[in-house]
């Protein structure tokens, strides 16, 4: 059944999913809104899923639950608070390429969460693909130490630590070590399409 559908008025369920989604996104502090958003759904079906009048199918149910994040088996558990995800620098998956190293923070189970990637480049290193930066995704990043030379298409940056960016991976870039230390980013992905570019 991929629809969501009426509940039984009959059938007694000691697990109340509307409550417990409710429970979970006022945790959050998270509005209706916001979580439809997010889950990619209207806010009137959230609304009627957390007040009990539709019962939410298994395909609506994860995908509100992947824009928590909270796992399937977790939910289920109404004991259980939504726990952060934490990551050991030894558990991260490393991506080299010459002059980089990439380190990525992220679990399996949450796909379109946001991914947190430390980054490495060596003096004349540049990136301008991974496979840490899926094409339709955000990528946003912080200059930790060094200085990172950014080209977005025609137009050129440097910019040293505490500086930020972010654009949508829909653009032509590069992110380049034209300096002659490390240069050490944290950069964070997050999927999703492009709703506005204004070029100036």
């Amino acid at each position: 059944m991929t629809d969501d559908s009426p509940l039984n008025e009959s059938s007694a369920q000691e697990f109340d999913p509307g409550r417990r989604l409710r429970q979970l996104r006022l945790e959050l502090g998270l509005s209706q809104r916001e979580l439809s958003r997010r889950a990619g759904m209207t806010n009137a079906n959230l609304s009627m899923i957390e007040q009990g009048r539709v019962s939410p199918s298994l395909q609506t149910l994860e995908r509100i639950l992947r824009a928590i994040p909270i796992s399937l088996e977790d939910f289920f558990r109404a004991d259980a608070a939504i726990s952060p995800s934490v990551f050991a620098a030894a558990e991260q998956i490393r991506i080299t390429q010459p002059g980089v190293e990439l380190f990525v923070a992220t679990a399996s189970g949450f796909e379109g969460q946001p991914t947190v990637v430390r980054g490495l480049l060596k003096p004349s290193a540049s990136i301008s693909d991974s496979p840490a930066f899926p094409k339709n995704s955000w990528l946003s990043g912080v200059v930790a130490q060094g200085y990172l030379t950014l080209v977005l298409e025609e137009t050129k940056w440097t910019l040293g630590a505490g500086d930020a960016f972010q654009f949508h991976r829909n653009r032509s870039f590069h992110l380049e070590n034209q300096h002659n230390q490390d240069l050490h980013l944290t950069l964070v992905v997050s999927s999703g399409a492009q709703v506005v570019d204004i070029k100036v």
